[in-house]
């Protein structure tokens, strides 16, 4: 990996849960030098039911899914240009 493809890295940060059987999922996409990255597309996949939620960071980076139901998730983050992050999460009730 180049030093150039490594400043820009997709990241997340501070998913959060909201209540006992769904969770709120909000962040701020930001390059590896802590820039945020407007127009970055978020998605969602839960394998059981098969769910897909997609959305786009806002100007100042952010994003939020509301009202996700328990179970196992795997986000994925994408802008032209730099990697894509992928992680794994779970909402437990």
């Amino acid at each position: 990996m180049s030093p150039e493809q490594e400043a820009h890295s997709v990241s997340r940060s501070n998913m959060i849960a909201a209540d006992e059987s769904t969770a709120d999922v909000t962040g701020t996409v930001l390059d590896a030098s802590g820039a945020v990255i407007p127009g970055a597309t978020v998605t969602l996949r839960q394998s059981a039911p098969r769910t897909i939620r997609t959305t786009v960071s806002n100007a100042a980076g952010r994003f939020a899914l509301a009202a996700l139901p328990v179970g196992s998730y795997r986000v994925e983050i994408s802008s032209p240009g730099f990697f894509t992050l992928f992680a794994n999460f779970s909402v437990k009730a």
